[in-house]
């Protein structure tokens, strides 16, 4: 196809045969293409006619925009800009970031900054973080931060204080939340630990995980923090952490956990009683105990203790309603072994098929199949 003139170009280009205009745009690219590797120069009217159709808006954007970025050009910056902003395809943005990286400092930060926050596109967030790597030491704190975070070179992270405070609790429960939890714990001069010192300030998710890790490295302030998160009025899922979390401290004063063990929140009550080691008076607790819940931990502490006055009781669980409670009551009984087969052939008389069941189960497990049989006749 020869086009003549910018207006022949200009009528094939809006045509509305698609062929036609997917042939010219071919033509183009082949020039361009010859342009490229010849060195050669790209005609002005043709360049500046592509620009015309890509501000309108045309079908074939996209064409023109990979054209006027294919080689630099004076439309090449103002293509990059609006590609980069609003292209969702990765090839885009990338051929994009050609033109604006070359742009000067104090243009590129104010370009690029607002898309180092915008996490919707992750090419797009890596790329801006990438092309301002040159001029990190002006940057905003809060783009700083997360340009770090997702950079691919290795830029330094700033340190946790009074001022940076805020910018890594964003970044925290931001859209990279791992990558700002690893980044603190690699901070030298022990950024991870001067996070509590701000622990008022913590939302729980941040402070449920900072509590979990400080007592995964075994350190003085996850104590310190476990006994300040009992003895004051945290919400459910801190306290339910500081249980979880005082198992594995091995704490001496269990003092924190009885206060716990008529709590109003079943799920409470069942996390002191579970982390327990002291013997309590299971037999009263239980037969006080309305969830579910609590009362199979209570049946698993009583299974630890193995104390044959606990039998009568684990007998009665086999009438209770919940198979789940019937199993783990079958559970302590084999744990306490033959002091329970007199009562558990006893039980094989009652008529609650259920206590029937769970009798039999009992004896099997503890290899009295043989008894069974004869019992039941």
């Amino acid at each position: 196809m020869k086009i003549a003139s910018r207006q022949e170009l200009a009528q094939v280009l809006r045509s509305s045969d698609k062929g036609k205009r997917k042939s010219i745009l071919e033509a183009l690219g082949s020039a361009f293409e010859r342009a490229q590797e010849q060195g050669g120069s790209i005609n002005q009217d043709a360049l500046d006619e592509l620009y015309a159709c890509y501000c309108e808006g045309a079908p074939d954007k996209s064409w023109y925009a990979y054209l006027l970025l294919k080689r630099a050009n004076n439309h090449s910056v103002a293509v990059a800009k609006e590609e980069f902003h609003c292209a969702r395809s990765s090839q885009f943005i990338l051929l994009s970031s050609i033109f604006i990286v070359r742009l000067p400092e104090t243009e590129r930060i104010a370009f690029l900054s607002p898309f180092v926050l915008d996490d919707s596109n992750t090419t797009r967030c890596r790329a801006a973080a990438n092309m301002l790597d040159d001029c990190f030491a002006n940057l905003a704190s809060d783009i700083a931060l997360r340009a770090a975070l997702i950079s691919d070179h290795n830029l330094p992270f700033p340190a946790l204080n009074s001022s940076s405070f805020d910018v890594w609790l964003n970044e925290l429960q931001g859209p990279y939340p791992n990558l700002a939890r690893n980044a603190l714990l690699d901070i030298e001069d022990e950024g991870f630990e001067k996070l509590f010192i701000y622990w008022e300030k913590l939302p729980t998710p941040i402070a449920t995980w900072a509590l979990r890790e400080a007592t995964n490295q075994q350190l003085n302030i996850a104590t310190e923090k476990v006994e300040e998160s009992l003895r004051s009025d945290s919400d459910k899922k801190l306290t339910l952490t500081a249980f979880e979390c005082y198992e594995s401290l091995a704490f001496e004063d269990e003092s924190l956990l009885v206060n716990y063990f008529s709590d109003l929140d079943p799920d409470i009550r069942a996390a002191a009683i579970s982390v327990g080691q002291t013997d309590y008076d299971w037999i009263s607790r239980l037969e006080k105990e309305e969830s579910e819940k609590v009362c199979l931990v209570i049946l698993d502490k009583m299974k630890e203790t193995c104390d044959s006055q606990n039998i009568m009781t684990l007998i009665g669980c086999f009438e209770d309603r919940s198979w789940r409670i019937r199993a783990r009551a079958v559970d302590a009984l084999v744990a306490l072994g033959e002091k329970t087969l007199k009562p558990l052939k006893a039980a094989l008389k009652k008529d609650n098929k259920h206590v029937k069941s769970a009798a039999v189960t009992a004896l099997y497990r503890l290899g009295r199949e043989d008894s069974i049989t004869v019992d039941l006749l």
